[in-house]
């Protein structure tokens, strides 16, 4: 029996109670330290026994360090060297282990089964099609409007020249200019 300090506490929030009680311990005495892995179980062509970490280590240790440097995953239990991360790859490529990225297929007859639904492009320049016609007939009617403001423009400063010197009171010569801008319009 070991004295403890227990703490009782409720679901909600708020102190818990201590509380002194008595826990018995169960006490192991015939135990010790021990692997439970033994030598004859690591014994293998790729792998070899190691008591400090009791562990099966591989043998190549040259090919794990390489591959870990080229920032590959090393698998302990086949000592192979793996790809952080498999892909899928898009049609006519392959996921390659050594590279770990997707690679070009060779086989031809693999590009060759293929499909492709793409249509056809039209290379037919001498068409004009509805869209070119619409764009054509807007062309026209905004260079008519741009015609039809300029003169608009123009006969406004005209009419604002009239203005200007039938106030100045020279009315001699501004009948004569509006007898004259008459004769243009018609």
């Amino acid at each position: 029996r070991v004295p403890v300090m227990m703490g009782k506490c409720g679901i909600g929030r708020g102190k818990c109670d201590k509380q002194c009680a008595e826990v018995i311990v169960e006490e192991h005495t015939a135990c010790g330290c021990a692997c439970t892995l033994s030598e004859e179980m690591c014994r293998s062509v790729t792998h070899s026994y190691n008591g400090d970490m009791c562990a099966c280590e591989c043998k190549d240790i040259i090919g794990k360090r390489e591959c870990l440097d080229q920032g590959k995953l090393w698998d302990e239990n086949f000592c192979k060297c793996g790809c952080p991360a498999v892909f899928s790859c898009t049609s006519g490529t392959e996921y390659s282990n050594n590279t770990c990225a997707c690679e070009v297929k060779d086989n031809i007859t693999e590009m060759n089964k293929i499909e492709d639904n793409r249509i056809p492009r039209s290379n037919n320049p001498s068409m004009i099609t509805w869209e070119m016609l619409i764009i054509g007939i807007i062309l026209g009617i905004i260079l008519i409007l741009i015609m039809i403001i300029c003169l608009l423009i123009s006969r406004l400063r005209r009419i604002k020249h009239i203005i200007k010197c039938t106030r100045s009171g020279d009315e001699h010569k501004d009948s004569e200019e509006y007898h004259e801008m008459g004769n243009k319009d018609i």
